[in-house]
């Protein structure tokens, strides 16, 4: 069976990346930055309120609580406050060292995919004052980032997989790489496998990291 469109939402500027909680949707509006969208209806999505950062460029973005973490390009990370979705207010600002393309959340710490300085972790119990707690610089550009465990998975263009040790978060050590081939550009995890987007013509990576320490291919479709 085919998948059917139940609605099309028409959003200005780029719509780069999402998150969902419970019946709304977070969006990672490009120049518009973040968009909150009420989907109760899946047939009738309304947007509820947006909210842009010194002329930031949103690309990714991770809900927790009743805060949007959102990776904004030059500006770094930026807290935005979500309690009124119809008003969100900013909430931080870590301004980081490359250009934050993607964030993940684990506890208290935001892990941040910052293209050529690579992975950055950004203590966030405040989050009205968040500070940095540890780098590790990626051979390639960091494009997106999963967290799983003790582990962080980096999507790192040229460099493949990198799968970085976040037992101590300011002290990062990376575990291991897998080479994808061609450019490393989005990563999920799920189990025992990452789930690696390679790029134009390296399609889907299958990526077996049962020993995050020893990470061998599966399969490349």
């Amino acid at each position: 069976m085919t998948g059917v469109q139940t609605c099309a939402l028409p959003i200005s500027s780029l719509v780069n990346n999402i998150a969902t909680s419970g019946n709304y949707a977070y969006i990672a509006n490009g120049e518009n930055e973040l968009v909150t969208v009420d989907v109760s209806d899946p047939a009738l999505p309304t947007i509820l309120g947006t909210y842009a950062y010194n002329s930031g460029n949103a690309y990714g973005v991770a809900v927790e609580g009743h805060f949007a973490y959102i990776a904004d390009g030059t500006n770094g990370l930026v807290i935005v406050d979500i309690s009124d979705l119809t008003a969100p207010t900013l909430e931080g600002v870590y301004n980081t060292a490359g250009v934050a393309s993607h964030v993940a959340i684990a506890g208290d710490y935001a892990y941040v995919a910052d293209g050529v300085n690579g992975l950055v972790v950004v203590d966030v119990a405040d989050p009205s004052s968040p500070s940095i707690e540890g780098t590790y610089n990626t051979a390639g550009n960091a494009y997106d980032v999963a967290v799983e465990g003790n582990h962080a998975y980096v999507a790192d263009g040229t460099n493949g997989l990198a799968i970085i040790n976040i037992t101590d978060p300011s002290s990062l050590t990376l575990a291991d790489t897998y080479d994808t081939n061609v450019l490393a550009k989005g990563v999920a995890v799920s189990g025992s496998y990452a789930y690696v987007a390679d790029g134009d013509g390296g399609g889907l990576v299958i990526v077996n990291i049962s020993d995050p320490a020893d990470a061998s291919s599966s399969a490349v479709y």
